[in-house]
């Protein structure tokens, strides 16, 4: 892993039974996690839609922890990251999930049932106090410069499936979104994107603070 160092402790028992029971504690005051999530254009291009997963029948139960002290994300410093997870009859919880990002912090807990075909999912998401410029230049560059203010969202989603257009059919959940003290440069950017989180399949709605426009 070149200079990246985890601290990884495992704990198996119930070798000769079924199931396996496993728990897992991995650990880090500062590790890179970009090599590991990115994928080249070449290697996305000859990938194409795939079949979907599963379903899956795992023999295992499994409970764990991730930490990281310091990472980063699509450019984004991160700090205090922390992953709490269980595994138990194909069920996969995700207890905690959390972090601080771009002068605020993010939490989630999520449901994945990977006993069903491409997967089933539920998920609650959270972000306090998150710089939106910080956020826009990271996950749509393009737009980069045209929004700023201080974000906050708690989201609740649902779905099925892994490949793209499975997540597209699928996805539905419900939300409210704030941007205070907020200025935005590009007006006609910002509708695609309020109505792309307004939509059928995904009803967030926007609070009472909108951001300014300038031009």
């Amino acid at each position: 892993m070149g200079t990246n160092k985890l601290d990884i402790k495992f704990t198996v028992s119930n070798l000769l039974g079924k199931p396996l029971s496993v728990t897992s504690s991995v650990s880090a005051e500062r590790f890179d996690l970009e090599p590991f999530l990115k994928k080249s254009k070449k290697a996305t291009a000859a990938e194409g839609e795939k079949p979907e997963p599963g379903p899956l029948k795992i023999p295992v139960r499994a409970t764990g922890t991730f930490q990281l002290g310091q990472t980063s994300y699509k450019g984004l410093p991160v700090t205090g990251l922390v992953l709490r997870y269980r595994l138990a009859d194909n069920i996969l919880n995700i207890d905690e999930l959390k972090g601080k990002v771009a002068g605020g912090s993010f939490s989630e807990t999520a449901r994945v049932d990977l006993g069903q075909k491409g997967f089933t999912y539920s998920t609650t998401l959270a972000i306090q106090g998150v710089k939106a410029d910080s956020l826009v230049a990271a996950f749509a560059p393009k737009a980069a410069g045209t929004v700023f203010g201080t974000l906050s969202l708690n989201a609740q989603l649902a779905g099925k499936g892994t490949q793209t257009a499975a997540i597209k059919k699928n996805i539905n959940g419900q939300g409210t979104y704030n941007i205070s003290q907020g200025k935005l440069t590009d007006q006609d950017w910002f509708r695609v994107w309020h109505s792309s989180w307004t939509s059928n399949s995904c009803g967030l709605c926007s609070s009472k603070n909108s951001p300014a426009v300038s031009r």
